[in-house]
């Protein structure tokens, strides 16, 4: 597992998550019921928002199909990155200073124009901020949040473009109002090697 977590990370690290240019597996789409996923998250998204789920802590989210593989580096609708890690590995900083660092590992262009404040998020302690950016031209926002349980730190990044900030916001916070933090899915042994 440690070494499907590195590679994930690495592929997080090197920004192609966020903004990056292909997402590597085909997406389920969501329907309105709560979605949980093996990485060990629950949530309630829109019907017809897709997903992909990675069993060492990882999920994408994106508000359709086009936006979860576009090509192009900001998405035309909504791609979000939900990572969920042990307290442990994220070490006992404070949860600002954790969802900074997650944002700045991501290696986003642009900056934090608001935040981290503090927030509550499936009932859970939260802090959340917001940035902004350009790439290639193209304007885009993001939403991002850190919540915690005794034994979990979860990171929620929301990407969008600015163009379509107004029509898609509310949808996006809506989601991310309904994130609970849960233990991810053991990966199967077959995956460890």
């Amino acid at each position: 597992m440690g070494r499907i977590f590195s590679l994930y990370m690495a592929l997080l690290v090197a920004g192609f998550v966020v903004v990056g240019v292909r997402w590597p597996a085909v997406a389920e789409e969501a329907t309105s019921e709560p979605y949980a996923s093996v990485a060990g998250f629950e949530l309630m998204l829109p019907a017809g928002w897709v997903t992909v789920d990675i069993p060492v802590g990882m999920m994408f989210v994106a508000s359709g199909q086009e936006a979860l593989e576009g090509a192009g580096t900001v998405p035309d609708g909504v791609r979000m990155i939900l990572v969920n890690v042990s307290r442990e590995e994220a070490g006992d900083r404070p949860l600002g200073d954790l969802l900074e660092a997650f944002i700045t590992s991501q290696k986003l262009p642009g900056e934090v124009v608001t935040g981290p404040d503090q927030a509550t998020i499936g009932g859970r302690q939260a802090v959340r901020l917001e940035g902004s950016g350009e790439v290639g031209g193209d304007a885009f926002v993001y939403l991002a949040a850190a919540l915690v349980t005794e034994a979990r730190v979860g990171y929620v990044i929301a990407m969008l473009p600015q163009s379509r900030e107004g029509e898609l916001r509310a949808s996006v916070e809506d989601v991310i109002a309904t994130v609970v933090l849960g233990e991810p899915s053991p990966v199967p042994s077959d995956d460890v090697n």
